[in-house]
């Protein structure tokens, strides 16, 4: 469920901060008709940049919003010991690295954590269902927006997205590898990935009233 900022709070929102914690991992899940016939697979992708192009459409969104942003920086080597599977975020090291650089309020984008399960993983892939010779394929972003008060150490509002757009892609194919696609591929994939993020972010900030809602 998500959680709104009131007006009179949002323009009064101080020092803004923004960053991305979806990581480097991208995953393939495929279901079949019954469990004997699922596939799945995980490929590091760090050099798709996810993080980064997700705090750079945060950054130009929210300016265009009229909200003054700026991305925060967190060494590399910190960046994966702010996702916990037990709870959202690292609550507490993310207050601490935001005060480190004078930030009063951090907007961020997180992975939410793993029910378990696998079908739909943490953070972002492509996901394919077959039943009775049909299939639907398309990419997916299971994340959530977050503003935290840094001084407070205080959750302003959260809102969780929606891993599926549930329109099949006429641009994807499943495979069972990552290393099974060609680099053509693989730049649809990364495409494909990116869409699904920036629309997800983008309804994540209208419904917690940060930018305007469409007209």
């Amino acid at each position: 469920m998500t959680t709104r900022l009131d007006d009179h709070s949002l323009a009064r929102l101080p020092n803004v901060g923004v960053a991305s914690f979806l990581g480097n991992t991208f995953h393939g899940v495929h279901i079949g008709t019954t469990v004997f016939n699922n596939e799945f697979f995980d490929a590091n992708v760090s050099d798709w940049n996810i993080d980064s192009m997700t705090a750079d459409f945060l950054v130009k969104t929210l300016t265009d919003a009229g909200v003054h942003v700026s991305p925060l920086t967190p060494p590399p080597d910190v960046l994966g010991s702010l996702y916990r599977k037990d709870t959202f975020v690292d609550y507490p090291a993310l207050y601490a690295l935001a005060a480190q650089q004078h930030l009063d309020t951090l907007i961020f984008v997180a992975r939410i954590p793993d029910t378990g399960g696998r079908d739909i993983q943490a953070s972002y892939g492509i996901f394919e269902r077959t039943l009775l010779g049909l299939a639907h394929i398309e990419a997916f972003a299971r994340l959530f927006v977050g503003i935290v008060d840094v001084k407070a150490q205080k959750v302003l509002a959260v809102s969780p997205a929606t891993p599926f757009s549930g329109a099949r892609s006429k641009d994807l194919q499943w495979k069972a590898s990552f290393d099974a696609y060609s680099p053509e591929e693989k730049e649809r994939l990364k495409q494909a990935v990116e869409m699904r993020i920036r629309a997800e972010v983008a309804q994540r900030l209208r419904e917690m009233n940060l930018v305007p809602a469409r007209p």
